[in-house]
């Protein structure tokens, strides 16, 4: 198996104002597939039955707040980023175009972790929107 590191991966979140790069900055990218579960359980069942239902998915990831310069990100990247906002989210992990995940999503916003002694940190959400989410 191909193995790579992080630092390679490319992460783009595209809406109708452009596309925001996300991966210079990143920490931690996570996505997470899920299903629906209908439970099926009834009369005299005497373990729980379910039935696969419609697919979904969420997405994370952490960011600096200031880039490698120490200059904060500008109010374009958290405009962009703001809760309710639909778009594409691209996930390329090794760099290239192979292995490539695309997802159409809207974010949850970014939640501005700001230890005391620390850098500052965005983690941001996305949800599926009901479109596409492929694999090349």
């Amino acid at each position: 198996m191909a193995e790579y590191a992080g630092s390679a991966a490319t992460i783009t979140w595209t809406t109708t104002s452009g596309t925001t790069t996300l991966s210079g900055d990143f920490r931690k990218l996570a996505i997470t597939p899920k299903i629906n579960v209908i439970d099926s359980t009834a009369g005299a069942d005497t373990v729980a039955h379910k039935i696969k239902s419609i697919t979904d998915w969420t997405a994370s990831v952490d960011l600096l707040a200031q880039d490698a310069a120490g200059t904060p990100k500008g109010t374009s990247v958290t405009a962009e980023l703001a809760a309710g906002k639909s778009g594409t989210l691209v996930i390329i992990p090794n760099g290239t175009a192979a292995g490539t995940t695309t997802m159409t999503a809207f974010s949850g916003g970014c939640v501005w972790n700001i230890p005391y002694n620390g850098v500052v940190e965005l983690s941001c959400t996305f949800e599926g929107d009901g479109g596409t989410f492929t694999q090349t």
